[in-house]
Parts: C-alpha cells; structure tokens; sequence
C-alpha cells in the first residue's frame, strides 16, 4: 500500500483524492510512520509479574486499537472512499473494541449531559493472565458491582480483522485511482504517437 503514495505528485491523481491544505503537510507521513511503529506492539506480551505492568500493557493496548482506528477514519476521508466514521461504527470489530477502550480508558467516569452518573470503572487488581479485567458499576445494573471481562486475544483478533478489511478497501480505491492515472497517461501517450505520425 505504502509504494501508492507517490500519486501525492500527479495533479490527476491529487484531483480523485482529498488532496486538500493538510493533506500538503507532513501530516501523512507521520502517522504512515506511527501506524508502523504500532503495530508490532499488537503483538507484544507483558511480563505478568507486576501488576502495573499489566495496567500500562491493557492500557497501551487499548490506546494503540484507538488511535489505529481513528488513522483508518482519517485514511477513509482522505482518499475519497465514500466511507465515513458512521459506516465504522457499524462494524462490529471497530464497535466493540472502541467501547472497552471508552468504557476503561478514555471515559472511565461516564455522566449524561445533565451531569448524572451512568457508570464509573476501574482496573481489578487480580490481573489476570491473558484478560483485560475491570469492576464497573452502571445505572442500567442499579449501579451494582460487575466484573467485566474481556480476552486479550479476542481484542486483538477483532482489531485485525478490521483493519483488514477497511484497510482492502483503502489500497482499492487508490489501485482504482493508479489504474485511471494509467489510462489517462495511455491516452495522452496515443494523442502524441498519433501526433508523431502525422508529422513523418
């Protein structure tokens, strides 16, 4: 996918994408290189000795599925898929993944608008090898304690499987945009062959 993007120098190829003021900046590239970094860490496991250990790893997991997901959004945007954050909430992978990391990282007190609790979280200190463990007390369970459990393996998984499939249709809209270039740069080559032809 990486080696499409020198159409960033054809006008052709600028004009079937979202090549607007941000796209001019190093922007791009940036989070190409993070998205890179990031993902070996998917892969990596955590000495479970050490109960902050644990925490940080489910909590840096959690973020690196987050911000992974907000890249594909913004790669979505950016190469005029016709796709948009709605579409990705419909994705079940993209949906459940983005609601453990909302429920324990990035929200773990939740009030509605008028300030009301709707639910508060926090780690559980057992740690259990292999699970993202946490208590959570909701209003829709009377705000009784619960033991939420979640494989790491099935986060993981989950995450793969969406960026797969949304990254397919990313390196198919810009194989889309590299095919239409090649036409346009045949027909162009044609004009000048018949033009050289013409000229003997």
């Amino acid at each position: 996918m990486f080696g499409i993007l020198n159409i960033w120098d054809y006008p052709y190829c600028q004009s079937e994408i979202n090549f607007n003021e941000d796209a001019k900046t190093n922007y791009f590239g940036d989070m190409m290189g993070y998205f890179y970094d990031t993902l070996d860490m998917l892969k990596i496991s955590v000495d479970r000795s050490g109960l902050p250990e644990v925490f940080s790893y489910h909590i840096s997991l959690l973020q690196i599925v987050y911000v992974q997901q907000d890249f594909i959004e913004d790669m979505l945007r950016l190469f005029s898929t016709n796709f948009n954050k709605g579409d990705l909430k419909k994705d079940e992978n993209y949906a459940i993944n983005r609601d453990i990391r909302n429920e324990l990282v990035g929200h773990p007190i939740r009030r509605d608008k008028t300030g009301k609790l709707v639910s508060s979280t926090l780690f559980f200190l057992r740690g259990t090898q292999g699970k993202i463990e946490y208590l959570r007390y909701h209003k829709d369970n009377d705000f009784r304690f619960e033991l939420v459990e979640h494989n790491i393996n099935d986060v993981v998984s989950r995450h793969e499987l969406f960026l797969n499939a949304w990254l397919d249709i990313i390196i198919e809209k810009l194989s889309l945009v590299v095919r239409k270039h090649k036409s346009e740069l045949n027909k162009v080559l044609k004009k000048y062959q018949t033009l050289a032809d013409l000229k003997v």
